[in-house]
Order: structure tokens, then sequence, then C-alpha cells
């Protein structure tokens, strides 16, 4: 064991994250101080599963000098050395729980501010507390945990950067009074908490999660339920110079960038993107109502080690536009069926916060990420059409920025109420008749401009803490929201400069927003057409070119850009678009179209041919090894963090790139080989709320 003869003392460690790391250090040989302020019941209870000789539970308010000295003496007595481990996982309170904001509303900003210094101030106390033993011992390690309340901020208070700063500077100068050798000092967002190759080597006193699926134990699971979930463990390691793959760790003054990872989507849409795909005889045309076809769909994805699937989603359909498919099933249901046919694949699916309520949407895609052992994410919209308003009981659509203002506090309120449960919430102790733990359950007293939200979530909480959150909207309003809430983002851009321009734009938005930009992941759509040689790809869409019906895609053009180009000769060169903020539509789409227009002065006949897959997306045609140059010069130039395919023809399409052109990344260092875990949140590296 790497730790026998050590004390560590975990801050926070009642329940939740602290709890499992208390666990992890124990099952290494620490003794471990379970410290608490409030969860005090699950704190002894740890205690004592740990054992007396090796664990204790005492409590202690660390913003309060005195009771950590108190507490450091009882320690000291009740294992007969000084603790050498420090980690302060008090700080993720704010961040984890998803109520800063309206703890900052609630007692003001002011107040908020002293708060937050209490926090800081929490840690500075145990590490000042903790420096006499560490000097006694030789040494020491102190880990802040949840640093990302400083890079993550939602509430827009001014001191976040300071307080940070502080914190740094602070265990920096323990580490120079010990000296280099003496104390090890690890600063640790919640997004480094990460799970990665069991081989693979990890800093000494680091903790990385070990994501496992574990099977259940005999009889039901709550609701009935038999089914197998991904437990969150957390593992030390042996120590190693190199960064963590997957993550990033401070090592004293030095942050070391993780390995970036290429990630790839598959966008499901009916029979394929090129709008006359579904004409070709061999097209599956009369299978887009047939879940199977789907399900076979997503296990392709699978096959090829691929982050996701997913499913947009409309709420109306024009009678007129007989030329192409239509929506069909209703993307959460299919979803949820597919969950059952696959084992790792992301199940992404599309939610209008202009349609629904958060606590209906918080309860369903939750139910998805039960159903799915934590891969559900979702993709957040306003809706586009007034169409779509008239089906549910508007006359129209609100204006844009009146519809971004709800998705805001749509989101917000999804997230508090996905939080609403801690992992422990269901005891299940059927000697004490305590179904629930009450302690585990908040409600969330959400009141705000577009709606009030008592909470709790009817759904206890997600394998996965929290579906992965998605963004798509491209004018100025979507990408701040996208800065300020997205995980990832679906792109729209027809070359890697407008890729690069979006990616380099939305990063500093997310920078000024206090997040870190790279925790974002920048997926642009990509139409590949694939063929063993350059001739053959060209073949494939000059074939599914040649069934586009003309006038369909007229008309499909007048949406995207609100001009009629019915009476325009074909072969004539199309004129520059309006400035872009003359048009209401989808902003991404008219600016893509306005691109082509300026870039390749295409006629409208070339232009048309552009547009007929992916309606302006970026398009790849050639060789897999043509295919993945392509992909890697976007990738290495910072342009995207991977792709969402929009396959022309499916299944064929799909099978050729993950056939074809999935085998050529991983010799080149860009993707995987295997799924990293059982999660979407593993495949996409991001932190796990569970």
């Amino acid at each position: 064991m790497l730790l026998q003869n050590q004390t560590v003392l975990v801050t926070g460690a009642g329940r939740g994250l602290g709890r499992h790391l208390a666990q992890a250090f124990a099952d290494e040989g620490a003794a471990v101080v379970v410290n608490y302020r409030n969860s005090s019941d699950a704190a002894h209870a740890l205690a004592e599963k740990i054992g007396p000789d090796r664990a204790i539970a005492l409590p202690a308010d660390v913003t309060d000098a005195a009771q950590v000295d108190v507490l450091f003496t009882q320690a000291r007595k009740q294992f007969g050395r000084p603790v050498t481990t420090v980690v302060n996982n008090a700080l993720p309170d704010f961040s984890f729980n998803g109520d800063a904001r309206r703890r900052a509303d609630e007692i003001g900003y002011g107040d908020f501010a002293a708060q937050l210094d209490g926090i800081v101030g929490g840690a500075v106390n145990t590490i000042q507390a903790a420096l006499p033993g560490m000097r006694e011992a030789g040494g020491g390690t102190v880990i802040n945990i949840g640093t990302n309340l400083f890079q993550n901020p939602v509430v827009p208070y001014h001191d976040y950067t300071a307080a940070k700063a502080a914190l740094l500077s602070l265990t920096r100068t323990f580490a120079a009074d010990l000296g280099p050798e003496g104390i090890r000092v690890n600063m640790v967002s919640g997004g480094l908490l990460r799970t990665t190759d069991a081989s693979a080597a990890t800093p000494r006193g680091s903790i990385r999660p070990d994501r496992r699926l574990h099977a259940p134990a005999e009889g039901h699971h709550p609701g009935g339920l038999r089914r197998r979930r991904a437990v969150l463990r957390f593992r030390l390691v042996a120590s190693s110079d190199r960064p963590e793959p997957g993550g990033r760790r401070w090592t004293g003054d030095e942050l070391m960038p993780e390995p970036r990872t290429l990630h790839l989507n598959a966008f499901l849409h009916g029979v394929g993107h090129h709008s006359a795909a579904w004409r070709h005889p061999s097209s599956a045309a009369e299978r887009i109502g047939d879940i199977a076809y789907y399900e076979e769909l997503a296990r392709t994805a699978e096959r090829g080690c691929l982050d996701a699937v997913f499913f947009a989603d409309g709420h109306c359909v024009n009678p007129g536009y007989t030329a192409g498919t239509t929506w069909f099933l209703e993307p959460l249901t299919a979803l949820s069926a597919m969950a059952r046919r696959t084992n790792r694949i992301g199940l992404v699916t599309t939610v209008s916060a202009s349609f629904h309520t958060p606590f209906h949407a918080a309860r369903m895609l939750a139910s998805l990420d039960h159903i799915s052992g934590g891969r559900a994410g979702v993709n957040i919209v306003t809706s586009m059409f007034d169409a779509e308003a008239r089906n549910h009981g508007f006359d129209a659509l609100p204006d844009h920025a009146e519809r971004y203002g709800r998705a805001e506090e749509f989101i917000e309120v999804l997230t508090a109420l996905w939080d609403s449960w801690d992992e422990a919430g269901i005891l299940v102790d059927r000697a004490a008749g305590r179904y629930l733990d009450a302690d585990a359950i908040r409600r969330i007293d959400h009141r705000g401009q577009h709606f009030r939200v008592d909470g709790p979530l009817t759904v206890p909480r997600c394998p996965q803490g929290r579906p992965v959150l998605f963004q798509a909207g491209a004018s100025e309003t979507g990408r701040n929201l996208a800065a300020r809430h997205a995980e990832a983002v679906y792109s729209v851009s027809w070359d890697s400069a407008a890729a690069l321009d979006f990616a380099t734009d939305l990063r500093g938005r997310a920078a000024a927003a206090g997040r870190d930009p790279a925790s974002i992941a920048i997926l642009p759509g990509l139409v590949p057409y694939v063929g063993r040689t350059e001739d053959e790809a060209r073949a494939k869409k000059a074939t599914l070119d040649a069934l586009l019906d003309i006038d369909a895609a007229l008309a499909q053009l007048g949406v995207f850009t609100g001009q009629d180009y019915t009476g325009h000769d074909l072969d004539a060169p199309v004129d520059d678009l309006p400035s872009l903020d003359q048009f209401s539509g989808p902003q991404g789409r008219y600016a893509t179209v306005q691109r082509i227009i300026e870039t390749h002065r295409p006629t409208l006949r070339e232009l048309l041919g552009y547009l007929a897959a992916g309606g302006g997306h970026a398009t790849m045609i050639g060789t897999p090894e043509a295919i993945a140059d392509g992909i890697e010069e976007w990738f290495v130039a910072g342009a995207c963090d991977g792709f969402n395919l929009m396959c022309p023809a499916y299944p064929d399409s799909l099978d050729d790139f993950v056939d074809l052109v999935v085998p050529e990344l991983p010799r080149r260092g860009l993707f995987r080989t295997a799924y990293p875990g059982a999660t979407l949140r593993d495949s996409l590296g991001l932190w796990s709320f569970a």
C-alpha cells in the first residue's frame, strides 16, 4: 500500500466526493480523518466502515481556525502521528451543487463574497495547521480540490480571480517554505479528476476516478429496476513525472496540458443528410420509423468508438415540402430504446427551451441517463419557426433576446434540479425503515422571470451526475450562452478558417466568463464522402446530387436565407446576401451560405450542390487517408475538437467512415481504440458530477 503510516485529513468528507476520497486513501493504508460540518451520521458511518484503528470522524468548521487547531490535536492523539496530507475538499460547495447564483441573489453579493472568502480561508486554516506536522515528518502533501469554483464562476463576481490567485500564492508559498522536496502541492479542478487507463502512471498522492461497471446486488433496485451502474471510485497510484493522460495537474509552478483526443459524434437524420438520399434505390426510406434501424446505426457508431449519436428535433411539418423525409420518432423515446441495445455510445437529444418546462425536461433527461447508465446528453435550443410555436399555444415565437433569456434560466433550473439529489439520496435501510436520506434531497425554490420551480426532482441523482450540456447557437446571444454553460458545441463552418474564427471567438468568450476555454468541445458538422479511391468518393456524391429536386432545393435555400431564388438563372452567379443583422432566422446557417458565396462566387446550381448535404457544413471528399488528412489539419490548427458527422447516406456513409476512416485516426495519435469509461462524460473527458 502506498500510504501506510501516513495520516490524511479530508475536509467535507461526510458525503459525496469527500466520502469517495476518504475511502480511497483508506484503501491505500492511510489513517483518515473524516472531517464534517453537517453530515455527521454519514461521516461516522464511513469512519465505522473503514475501522476505528484507521479512521475517525471529527466535526469542525474549517473556516474557524480555533476549531481546526482542535481537529489536528485530536487527530494526532488518535493516531500518534501528525497529519501529513491535507485534502481541501470543501472548495466545491458552491460550484458543484449548482446554487451559487441563487445563493448570491438570496443573501446579496456582499455576503456571498464573505462566504467565498470563508471557503478560501478554510483552506488556508487547514494548511497552516498542518504545516508544523509536515515539517516534523519531513514533508507532506496539500491537495486543493474544486478550484473550478474560480475557473467557472456561475455568478458575475469580480473577486473570483483574486480568490484563486490568493489560494495559489498560499500553496506555492508553503511549497517554497518546506523546500522543493518537502511538500507537494496539487491545485486540482473538479474537471481534472478523470478516468484514465489503469496502466497509466500518475503523480504519487494524486487521485484519479476509477469508473467500473459493478454487477447489481441480488434483489431489486429502486423502482423495481435491475441494472448495472457506473460507480465512482478513486485510487492512489505510483509517482511519475508525466502528466496524467486525459487530464491536467499542478506540479509546483507548472500546469502541464493534457494530450488532446479527437471527439466524433454521429448526427442521425432520416436516411442521411443529403436531401435526395431517400430517392436512391437502396436507401432505407421505408425504415425511418423502425427503431431497429436506428439501433443498428448506433451500434455501428459504437463499433467505431464514437462519442455519441445525436438527434435534432422539430415541432412542425410543412405539408408543402414533399421532396424529402421529415420528422418521425420523438428523440427521447427513440434514444431510450436505443440505450437498451448499446453499451458505451452517448445518446444526445434536442430539447427546446421555448416549449418545454425545465422540470419536465430534467425528469425525462435524468430518466434517460438512468436507463443508459450515464450516457445522456442534451442540446438546448430556442426553436426557429413560428409554425412550431403555433403547435404549442403561441401565435408566434418571442423575439430572439427573450428566447435566449428563457433558455438561460431554463438551463439554470435544469442543472439545479439535477443537483437537488445527492448520490446517497436512496438508502433502502429496511431495518431502520428509511428508504430516503432526507438530508440528501433538497428543494431548489427557484423564482425567476420565466419559471417557478420548487423541486426537488422526482428522479434521483443521475449516474453521471448531470447529462452533458450541448449548445448550437451561432448568434451573439447563442455564443454567450454556450460560453457560460455548454460543455460541447455543435457549430457550422464551411472551411477551417471560418472554424478557427468561431473557435477562437467562443474560447475567448468562455475565458471572459471565467471558464477554462479548453473545457468546451467544439464540434463543427462534417459531411464525408469516403471511397477507396478519390474517383469512387466523387462518384458517390455525383450519384446523390443527380437525384436532387431543384425546386425543393430552391425552397430550402429560401428558408436558409430569406431570399426568393425561384426566378434566378441556375447557371448565373449568386449575389451577396444582406448583412447578418437583417436576418431573423437561424443565423449560423445564414452566415455559412454567406461565406460560401463570398469565397467561391458560385452559380446558383453550384450553390445548391454545396448545400444538398448538410446545408453548408464542411464537406470532405476522398480516400480514407485524404479525409484523415483534413480532419487532422482542422484539429491540429485548433479549429475544432472533433466533428459532428453528417453522413450523406445512412447506413452506407457511416459504415464507410467507421470501417475506412476511423482505423486511420489512431495511427496518427488522434483517436482512441476503446472507450475510456462507461459514461458520456468519460468519453468526452469531462468532470463527472456523480
